[in-house]
């Protein structure tokens, strides 16, 4: 391919020394080219191939479509083609370099395409991408706040059905501990006081899912004296 080839036509007149009969009955003067020069004609070929075929870099989104990042064919014919992935892509037209690829059936995952430009006989020039498709996440509920006596709880995250959960601590009255972090029901101990805590809910590319939870730890208070124990008393007993 870009190859530069030079190709000469070269027509012979009538008294050519290889004609069947002579012209004038005896050979000619010039026994290459007759009597005559040649008629010729020079024409140049370079052989060419297809756009070579780009399709940007491996990718993922949050939601069921997208738009495809092919180059534009000037010579030749693109077309994708699915190479792999958990379902079916629907492409809203193969030879259009920016067509849209939409999931079906719910499939998301990985996807792997292939855009490839085609010329005649020529070998197709081809390129592939990667396309992650993200679902986006369940919505996140971190629990009702609590109000506790002591300095440790259990937290009340809910399971996500679609991503997965972290528990990060926002603020509050400091030496927290959170003990498994990625347990939406994870234990939690800190000071006494209030602290805010946030369950956060991720799936790839797709924006985190958020709640926050306030937790009030309460020190139990002061057990209670009321001096001696009971006593008898004849008359009565002045306590001022």
């Amino acid at each position: 391919v870009g190859d530069l080839f030079q190709v000469t036509l070269r027509n012979w007149n009538i008294c050519n020394p290889y004609d069947t009969l002579p012209f004038n009955g005896s050979p000619p003067t010039d026994p290459v080219n007759g009597d005559f020069a040649p008629v010729e004609t020079t024409a140049q070929i370079e052989i060419i191939g297809p756009t070579p075929a780009t399709t940007g870099p491996d990718f993922g989104v949050c939601g069921a479509s997208t738009a495809l990042n092919g180059n534009v064919i000037g010579t030749g014919t693109g077309q994708w083609t699915q190479l792999s992935g958990p379902g079916v892509l629907n492409i809203s037209n193969n030879n259009d370099p920016n067509a849209t690829a939409t999931v079906t059936g719910g499939d998301f995952g990985t996807y792997t395409l292939e855009w490839s430009a085609v010329l005649g006989a020529c070998n197709a020039d081809a390129d592939t991408v990667e396309i992650a498709f993200f679902e986006p996440p369940s919505a996140s509920a971190a629990g009702s706040d609590q109000d506790i006596c002591g300095n440790s709880t259990n937290l009340a995250g809910n399971n996500p059905a679609i991503g997965s959960g972290e528990w990060f601590y926002i603020g509050g009255a400091g030496g927290e501990v959170i003990f498994n972090s990625l347990s939406p029901t994870s234990a939690f101990s800190g000071n006494f006081g209030t602290h805010t805590l946030e369950w956060r809910i991720d799936n790839g590319n797709c924006p985190d899912e958020v709640d926050q939870v306030v937790i009030t730890f309460e020190e139990a208070p002061t057990i209670a004296d009321a001096g001696l124990n009971d006593t008898t008393v004849c008359g009565s007993l002045d306590y001022t």
